[in-house]
């Protein structure tokens, strides 16, 4: 052992002292070890003027090797003897465990540049769901049979008893706005402002769409009537027949139409055909109304 003029200490091989304290082997593994009393913690500690910001050591009442702040029962890392890693917590159960102090998860992932480019987050608040916010999200290889699969979507098990159904896979959701055009004769109306109004969901090949529609413009044509701007293409020929929605309320001319027998039907891809008492009525004074709602098939 030597002890510099400056106070540098050097255990082992001393022929250069720069740190305060400097261990170095003749030959072989160089060593240091802390040992305790059972039930006590081996701990070192890290200050800044007298003031501890870490410590590292062995924890001995649970056994691990943590990372704290003023001492070992203070952990913000935390490593079982088995190999198990928690971050925020002592325990360390899992392979791998994040907490924060309010009782969240979160895992950032950054990219090369050390921006964020995507979360993994657990809120406490809700039904504390587990979100995903990323920029681009993508699966490889294979995962659990229910549940997310490369380059398909959601796939929904067989599960029938009987064993005659298949397994479905979901590959498209989606919502969104279209605008309604009611057409007679192959002229659209003129709707009054902000009175074509339309919405959709898409879950796979079935699209659920309501709309509205008003006018005071009338055109005086003949024909029949259809609504147009359907925002996907429909099937329009099915085994069992045609696809059809339900009209809500009409009104022409300052008629007004309400029956169970009126409809929208899919007779070509990108329109519904009025079937009504008006459905080759002309629009030549008043109003236009109506309105629909239904589930088709995208063709």
């Amino acid at each position: 052992m030597r002890i510099s003029s400056g106070g540098n200490v050097g255990i082992g091989n001393t022929s250069s002292i720069s740190e305060l304290l400097y261990v170095s082997s003749i030959s072989g593994d160089s060593r240091i070890g802390l040992n305790a009393p059972t039930d006590s913690d081996a701990e070192i500690k890290f200050s800044e003027n007298n003031v501890v910001k870490y410590t590292i050591g062995h924890d001995a009442f649970t056994g691990n090797f943590v990372i704290g702040t003023a001492n070992v029962d203070a952990p913000k890392l935390t490593i079982s003897s088995g190999g198990t890693v928690s971050i925020g917590s002592s325990t360390a159960t899992n392979p791998l465990s994040i907490r924060t102090a309010n009782g969240e998860s979160y895992l950032r992932f950054l990219n090369a540049n050390g921006t964020s480019y995507g979360d993994l987050e657990r809120s406490i608040t809700g039904n504390g769901a587990v979100r995903i916010t990323t920029p681009y999200f993508r699966v490889t290889g294979t995962l659990e049979t229910q549940g997310i699969q490369s380059a398909l979507g959601i796939v929904f098990n067989n599960n029938s008893v009987t064993g005659d159904k298949t397994s479905v896979t979901l590959n498209d959701y989606e919502e969104g706005t279209w605008t309604p055009r009611l057409n007679q004769g192959g002229a659209d109306v003129t709707p009054y402002p902000n009175q074509a109004i339309g919405r959709y969901i898409r879950i796979g090949k079935l699209l659920h769409i309501s709309f509205y529609f008003y006018s005071t413009t009338p055109n005086s044509l003949s024909g029949n009537w259809r609504v147009q701007g359907l925002p996907y293409d429909l099937r329009f020929s099915l085994s069992s027949g045609y696809q059809k929605i339900s009209l809500g309320y009409q009104s022409i001319n300052g008629t007004n139409y309400y029956t169970n027998n009126s409809r929208g039907q899919v007779n070509v891809t990108n329109a519904l055909e009025i079937y009504a008492p008006w459905q080759t009525t002309s629009f030549t004074s008043g109003g236009l109304e109506i309105s629909g709602t239904g589930t088709l098939l995208i063709a």
